[in-house]
């Protein structure tokens, strides 16, 4: 998917002649040791009698020193969690000296670049060889199967419905393949081919079984099944502790092995070795489900089957939540099994769920959609690489950010975010709107907004239930071949309305546990009306763009950013009339395009953000991000402006200590401000606020911003004026007043960007007077 995302760019930097060097060294090498021209020598000299060598050395050196100078590869992305691809060679390098990396896979990347392969397959073949095999170069955090599950159960509490009715009728009935997946079942069931399933349960027996039955009996359909080996080697091996799925379905034109990644999938499946269901099966599957949405953002649901011994059912994973038909037998019902999954083969991209509101042509991906104020439709190109992706949890907003801008412009003017926003809350359009009604300054407006469809659209058609968890039902399967019980739905999926269902348990406070940092708590109320709390997809489209605040370029241009956030938070709060409750890293960006005049940073997304004076809708809990909640917001208080500068307080530390990054050092006590307990939070923030641990916070920050310290502290006694009394400083702050604390602040960062632009001004002066160019040491 990375290199479908990025075929314009291939398009436009073409490998050409860049590896013809390579090539000629190769044909000399081989002579000189006389060995034939063929891949095959190569992992000779590389992996057998010459390995180490300085022949072989020397051969590797003049291939990473080609691709090197190939231009594509400083601007494809890393897979290692660096700048770009290019970077990555120069980690993979020693590897493939020592011959470290998987033979296969080797030899596949030599045998695509001797043999003149199209572009596209070098990339893919060079991108498999990246796979880190130790601790030192890891793509994702791994987590052990108990985070998982823990993970996985406060994620989806409450919002589960198990043996939904007519599931079967809604997914499997009257569509235009319908008649071909059912002559698929009765050829089957005519031969009798279910008395060859395997009675032992397992994965192994199974998946031979179907293999055969695959091969035999699917009619030829958009897609085929395959199974975890055939996934690109790095994908397999660095996931979040998350298992690949045992079969999967995607489309038939990437040949078997190798070449198929979490973006390709289209419906997952797991084969469990219990002979019932599970509730390590159950979270098996999904958390194997959030790595597809967590690789296709903008999908709107993910079919996905569980075979336990010979029981099988059916999930659909949405926005909203999983849910799944009633368990069948397999060798009771083999034909249903039959018809289903070769249905699957057949559908469309509508009924895999899959995004089809962006499209692609040539030119790469792009949307149609409505100007604010203008009745003709645009098209609006989309930068297909994202500038902010959703996070793991299916059961969210899932906020994903394009760059974008309209046909006939060169510059990325605006900023495209999909998400699914929860119709208990204020509508962010509508607080853009207000703001930009008011004269707020410092805050994103908005452009043009399109609704897309809602997980309620989705699932019409279904008769839910009630809501419970994620955990194995004590419902037996149901049949097709025998009579169902008085008043029941002879459907799959269908619990009869004479059984009895579970009762679902009711929606409980707990205290979450993170995955990771950068999540946004938020417990979204369902409308009296539904019996699962709704929630619409839309794109709204903003401007202007700009970059992460990760991605300052200097000391002074994120000193600036951060007051100009200040600014724009008093502004919208004072201007505006609105409390933004979601300061987070993610949500003050550095814009692109600054003029006289224009904030260098601005807060964006509204959509935890309210009007002050009337009461949040569907928001009566903790919003924010955890790791930089106020204390106030971790005890559960209202929500005030002063808790919102208090975050930003809290970014900037983050920042500072993390340098740029996402995640504290293994001994940052910053770890100490997310994944625990409301109350554990809240005890660790007021022990580093006081006197003493905020000393022990400064000195971590790193020697480049050694000189922000004075800036912390001064910051700090703003925020907390009696730091030694955490029952006093909050009623302090409410006593000084909003004026007070927001000139504290600007005039704090004031003061350090002065500081700056003078020690700039210096540097520029000494460097001219020595007559050499100094090279600042700070940025």
């Amino acid at each position: 998917m990375v290199l479908q995302l990025n075929a314009q760019l291939l398009a436009n930097q073409p490998i050409g002649q860049g590896l013809e060097d390579f090539c000629d060294y190769f044909h000399a090498t081989c002579t000189l040791l006389g060995l034939p021209l063929i891949p095959e020598s190569i992992i000779q000299i590389v992996q057998q009698s010459f390995n180490g060598s300085f022949i072989a050395q020397r051969l590797l050196f003049n291939l990473a020193h080609s691709l090197a100078n190939l231009p594509a590869i400083s601007l494809l992305p890393s897979i290692l969690g660096r700048f770009n691809l290019r970077e990555d060679l120069f980690v993979v390098l020693p590897k493939l000296i020592a011959g470290e990396l998987d033979l296969a896979l080797t030899f596949t990347f030599f045998d695509r670049i001797l043999g003149g392969a199209p572009d596209i397959e070098i990339w893919a073949a060079l991108y498999d060889l990246f796979t880190p095999d130790s601790p030192a170069e890891p793509i994702m955090e791994g987590t052990d199967d108990s985070t998982v599950d823990g993970e996985v159960a406060a994620e989806v509490e409450g919002s589960v419905y198990s043996g939904v009715q007519d599931f079967y009728k809604k997914y499997f009935e009257g569509k235009p393949w319908s008649s071909a997946a059912e002559r698929a079942a009765r050829a089957a069931n005519r031969q009798r081919y279910w008395l060859n399933y395997p009675l032992s349960s397992g994965r192994g027996n199974f998946l031979s079984w179907f293999d055969m039955l695959q091969a035999t009996y699917f009619p030829v359909g958009r897609g085929a099944y395959y199974r975890a080996s055939s996934m690109s080697s790095y994908c397999r091996r660095t996931l979040r502790g998350v298992e690949p799925p045992d079969l999967f379905l995607s489309a038939g034109d990437r040949g078997d092995y190798g070449h198929y990644t979490w973006e390709d999938m289209w419906v997952i499946g797991k084969v469990s070795n219990n002979d019932h269901v599970s509730m390590e099966d159950l979270h098996g599957l999904y958390a194997m489900a959030r790595e597809v949405f967590a690789s296709q953002p903008t999908r709107l649901f993910l079919h996905a089957f569980l075979i336990s011994g010979l029981t099988v059912e059916m999930w659909v994973y949405d926005r909203s939540g999983p849910y799944s038909s009633a368990k069948f037998s397999l060798h009771e019902d083999s034909g249903h099994f039959v018809k289903i999954l070769a249905s699957f083969t057949m559908m469309s991209d509508e009924d895999l769920g899959l995004d089809t509101y962006i499209q692609v042509d040539a030119h790469g991906p792009f949307i149609m959609l409505k100007q604010e104020g203008k009745g003709k439709e645009v098209k609006l190109r989309l930068y297909p690489d994202p500038i902010v992706t959703a996070g793991i949890s299916i059961v969210s907003r899932g906020t994903t950010c394009y760059r974008a801008k309209t046909q006939s412009c060169q510059d990325w003017d605006f900023v495209a975010k999909f998400s699914w926003r929860p119709d208990a809350t204020d509508k962010e359009d509508k607080l853009l709107r207000l703001a930009e009604e008011r004269g707020v300054w410092g805050v994103s407006r908005l452009v043009a907004l399109q609704t897309i469809t809602s997980t309620k659209n989705l699932r019409r058609g279904l008769v839910l239930g009630k809501p419970g968890d994620l955990k194995p039902t004590t419902t037996p399967p149901i049949s097709f071949t025998k009579p169902q019980v008085k008043n029941g739905d002879s459907q799959l999926g269908g619990v009869g309305r004479g059984q009895k269902r579970r009762k679902g348990k009711a929606l409980a406070s707990r205290q979450p546990k993170r995955p990771k940092t950068g999540s946004t708590i938020q417990v979204v109320p369902r409308a009296k009306e539904e019996p699962f709390a709704n929630r619409t997809f839309c794109c709204l489209v903003i401007s202007p763009p700009g970059r992460s605040l990760r991605k300052f370029q200097s000391n002074l241009e994120l000193l600036m950013a951060f007051r100009d956030a200040v600014k724009g938070h008093r502004s919208l709060y004072a201007t505006g009339k609105i409390l933004h409750r979601d300061i987070s890293d993610g949500n003050i960006i550095i814009t692109s395009k600054q003029g006289e005049g224009d904030p260098v940073g601005i807060l964006i997304d509204l959509d935890m953000s309210c009007e002050i004076g009337e009461e949040p809708k569907g928001q009566r809990f903790r919003t924010g991000t955890l790791e930089f909640m106020a204390i106030g917001v971790l005890k559960a208080e209202e929500h005030r402006y002063d808790h919102d500068l208090e975050s930003i307080f809290y970014v900037f530390l983050w920042i500072i200590i993390t340098n740029g990054g996402n995640t504290p050092g293994e001994t940052s006590i910053l770890r100490e401000w997310y994944d625990d307990t409301y109350e554990n939070l809240t005890a660790n923030k007021l022990a580093h606020i006081n006197p003493r641990g905020f000393q022990k916070i400064l000195a971590e920050f790193p020697s480049r911003f050694q000189s922000l310290g004075s800036l912390a502290l001064e910051l700090h006694r703003v925020l907390f004026p009696y730091p030694s009394s955490p029952l006093v400083f909050s009623g302090a702050r409410e006593f000084a007043g909003p004026v007070k604390l927001y000139s504290g602040m600007i005039k704090a960062f004031e003061k350090a960007i002065a500081a700056e632009q003078s020690r700039i001004e210096w540097e520029e002066a000494e460097s001219s007077d020595d007559g050499v160019d100094l090279i600042d040491p700070y940025n």
